[in-house]
């Protein structure tokens, strides 16, 4: 996951000068028109090297996730092209299953949820197998559906259950689809992540303007 550069040249300049890591970012608010989302920000660094005090916008043009999170203080966004919350949108799906009973649940269980400390993904976003406050269920279970999404995400379910001997394997493929107009279409167009923590915007491009009030 290589970032891409789609900061405005005026924050880009700021970011280039903060060499001690000074500079914050502060979500005051979001907002939505038709398909674009806006997100205002607050830009504040109060140090000795660097004082900077402003107030962005930044329009998400058709935006199809988001997910703002209460972390307060944050560091500018990051921008990304090729990034696992993108795979819903841009990548080829489909379906895993595996055909062979799991021996050990708990430590399956612990390595699913460490996967999901380490991924801004809920578990049963993909996961179709019951298994959140029911592991002795999960363990009677031979063979069946075990997660449908993006394979480059459900490849990382395909090695934890490969660790556990339960014989994955991937069945079909089709492309990703959106939610537009009331039904589900074939997703055309490549999206773009911008990202920061737990906070993140998924969109066509963003547009950034200063605002002075």
């Amino acid at each position: 996951m290589i970032p891409i550069d789609l900061a405005p040249k005026a924050i880009s300049d700021i970011i280039e000068k903060d060499v001690e890591g000074d500079l914050v970012m502060i979500v005051e608010k979001i907002s939505f028109d038709k398909a674009d989302l806006h997100l205002h920000f607050s830009l504040i660094a109060d140090s000795h090297d660097l004082k900077v005090s402003q107030k962005w916008e930044m329009q998400a043009i058709n935006y199809q996730q988001y997910q703002i999170s209460n972390e307060g203080v944050l560091d500018f966004f990051s921008f990304y092209s090729d990034h696992y919350l993108l795979a819903e949108l841009n990548d080829v799906n489909t379906e895993l299953y595996f055909s062979n009973k799991c021996g050990n649940v708990r430590e399956l269980l612990s390595d699913l949820y460490l996967l999901r400390r380490e991924q801004i993904i809920p578990l049963d976003k993909y996961i179709k197998l019951p298994f959140n406050n029911n592991s002795v269920e999960i363990a009677t279970y031979d063979y069946g559906l075990f997660a449908k999404g993006p394979k480059s995400v459900l490849e990382d379910y395909y090695n934890i259950l490969e660790r556990y001997n339960m014989n994955p394997h991937f069945v079909g493929s089709y492309e990703p689809k959106i939610w537009s107009n009331g039904s589900w279409i074939e997703s055309q167009k490549k999206y773009n992540l911008a990202i920061t923590g737990r906070t993140f915007v998924i969109a066509e491009d963003f547009k950034f303007s200063r605002r002075y009030f």
